[in-house]
């Protein structure tokens, strides 16, 4: 697979734009030519449109994903959280969610929905004293790219104390 850098990814989308209007100036032509054929024609710039707009999300490289995953962590003792810092340099809307990797199901979760530049949020939180298992986080920014924050799961002897444990989000 080819990564198609941003300036590449700029000229496909600008051929694309002129290729749509010269058929939408060629169907305008048609249109005059043949008035009962119009929604025929509406179709098929529909059509054009819709294949070159998938086409450009196919250009989208996979770190544009607002979404951010831990690396799964056994919990026997002390305390599972996870966190979020926003290293953007606007407000951003995250969502934290822990989920077991046994059962699958949504553990804890939480939300920041405007974090602050520079500022960290720190939230679900899992006591293995009542859930002993395999957990991973997934970190989503609502309003942005997974590269905006710094997600990691964090693990703690006791919930007030210095965190023994960190797994980088990615």
């Amino acid at each position: 697979m080819s990564w198609i850098t941003a300036a590449e990814r700029g000229w496909k989308l600008r051929v694309a734009v002129v290729v749509i209007l010269i058929g939408g100036l060629g169907a305008g032509v048609a249109a005059r030519q043949n008035p009962g054929g119009v929604i025929e024609l509406l179709e098929q710039i529909l059509a054009s449109l819709t294949t070159v707009q998938e086409g450009v999300d196919g250009l989208i490289a996979a770190n544009d994903s607002n979404v951010a995953f831990t690396p799964m962590v056994e919990l026997r003792s002390g305390v599972l959280y996870c966190g979020v810092v926003n290293i953007a340099d606007s407000t951003r809307s995250v969502e934290i969610e822990v989920f077991n990797t046994v059962t699958g199901e949504l553990t804890a979760d939480g939300s920041a929905p405007a974090l602050e530049p520079r500022r960290s949020h720190t939230t679900a939180f899992v006591p293995a004293s009542l859930f002993p298992g395999s957990y991973y986080c997934k970190v989503a920014v609502l309003d942005g790219k997974s590269q905006d924050i710094r997600g990691a799961l964090l693990i703690k002897p006791a919930q007030d104390a210095t965190t023994a444990l960190v797994a980088a989000a990615q």
